[in-house]
């Protein structure tokens, strides 16, 4: 489908995507991937959506370990119902059952997977604050948490 849908574009259009992932590729070849997003492929930013959350496109591409950089990759379409979105901008938001097909610089699938599938580091990446659930990380950077008779 993105090939049919580049075809249609002006010649400017293409030069202007071979530069941006000329940018991060640099050398290699680009890893080009799918991605859905649902329980088995995304589950928390799907959980996110299903609690109300707004998980933009531009979260995806949230470094996990600095959110004030993005990662190495860009996303070429957006496949929402029976629309298809090419170079879709990035404060799009997300919806169950979206699919994207994204380009980007080798190993940054491994990365995006923590936004992806775990929900601390899609709260990072959504509001630049981390947040543990684990008692011991927080006993050890001083968060007080009380813990009443019952054990609750």
């Amino acid at each position: 489908q993105f090939e049919e849908l580049a075809l249609e574009q002006t010649d400017e259009w293409a030069c202007e995507l071979i530069s941006r992932i000329l940018d991060f590729v640099v050398n290699r070849v680009p890893d080009v991937w799918e991605l859905e997003i649902n329980e088995e492929q995304s589950f928390a930013v799907n959980r996110a959506i299903e609690s109300g959350r707004t998980v933009t496109l531009g979260t995806l591409l949230t470094n996990p370990t600095d959110h004030t950089r993005e990662l190495k990759c860009m996303i070429l379409m957006l496949s929402s119902q029976d629309q298809h979105i090419l170079l879709p901008d990035n404060h799009r938001p997300l919806n169950q059952g979206d699919k994207l097909l994204l380009c980007s610089a080798q190993d940054v699938y491994d990365r995006m997977l923590w936004t992806l599938m775990n929900e601390n580091a899609l709260n990072y990446a959504l509001t630049g604050e981390l947040v543990s659930q684990s008692y011991i990380w927080r006993m050890l950077f001083g968060k007080r948490i009380t813990i009443n008779k019952n054990g609750d």
